[in-house]
């Protein structure tokens, strides 16, 4: 398995800051190519986002993908969660003090555990350390919503982990690889098991599902999995087979306008559970 691995940032709290400024950025640049599926997501929300006393917006992000609007009309309190806090510094931006009853701004880790994962990496040899981890139930999902919306988020959860890794230990063993890959797929089905958490509570999640990386002048694609080891299992099993779903590609990096090398498509797929 290859990853394009992308650039890293030791500290926790300025990744999250980049990473959502080189989403704004792409986004500016990548307009027409984004639309179709920004399009899909807020169709998607609209069609199936139930009348709620609370909802909380997970990746909300700069609401590219959602609907402010259709949020307030259909639910009495918002909570809008990212771990940028320019993301925060947008939201307050974007509606002073409009609907400051109504409106929640949480910025946070939705993990729960990145800092503590990454303060014990041992030195050298990390297998045991990688197979010893495991996700523990988010905070944020015993708090009593009526459900959640997780936007494009269950693919970007682990890729800061992966990375911090992979630079601190270089090239690993497929023993070790193997480890990582599994730690990854803990955080992934830890965010899974909690949009399932909750009874009567209805979950709306759009995700990424597989990474594809061309070249124009090539006809093979590389594909890369965007969900690993039990998340995978857990997500084909209560996700992927609901009525209703939806799935399209998005053209989120077209090459010669992100990277000369390559281009990159998601296959995104959106469920509603209740």
């Amino acid at each position: 398995m290859i990853f394009k691995k992308k650039s890293f940032s030791p500290d926790l709290t300025r990744f999250f800051s980049r990473q959502g400024e080189a989403i704004d950025a792409r986004h500016k640049r990548c307009v027409a190519w984004w639309r179709p599926h920004l399009t899909n997501c807020r169709d998607y929300i609209e069609r199936h986002l139930p009348k709620s006393k609370s909802v909380a917006v997970l990746g909300a992000g700069r609401l590219l993908d959602i609907a402010p609007d259709l949020l307030l009309s259909r639910c009495e309190t918002v909570h809008l969660f990212d771990a940028d806090k320019t993301a925060v510094r947008y939201w307050k931006s974007r509606f002073g003090s409009t609907y400051r009853d109504r409106l929640v701004f949480r910025n946070l880790d939705l993990t729960g555990c990145l800092d503590n994962w990454i303060r014990s990496l041992p030195r050298a040899a990390p297998a045991n350390y990688l197979n010893s981890l495991s996700a523990p139930v988010p905070e944020w999902s015993l708090e009593p919503f009526d459900g959640y919306i997780s936007l494009n988020l269950l693919g970007q959860i682990p890729l800061y982990w992966r990375d911090r890794v992979l630079d601190q230990y270089g090239d690993i063993s497929p023993e070790e690889w193997q480890a990582l890959v599994n730690s990854m797929g803990h955080l992934q089905e830890s965010h899974l098991m909690a949009l399932m958490a909750g009874k009567d509570r209805w979950s709306i999640l759009l995700t990424d599902t597989e990474y594809y990386f061309y070249h124009c002048d090539k006809s093979e694609w590389r594909v890369e999995p965007a969900i690993f080891g039990k998340a995978e299992e857990l997500y084909s099993r209560e996700f992927a087979t609901l009525p209703g779903g939806e799935a399209w590609l998005w053209h989120i990096a077209p090459q010669f306008v992100e990277d000369d090398e390559e281009g990159e498509i998601h296959r995104v797929e959106a469920r509603f559970r209740r």
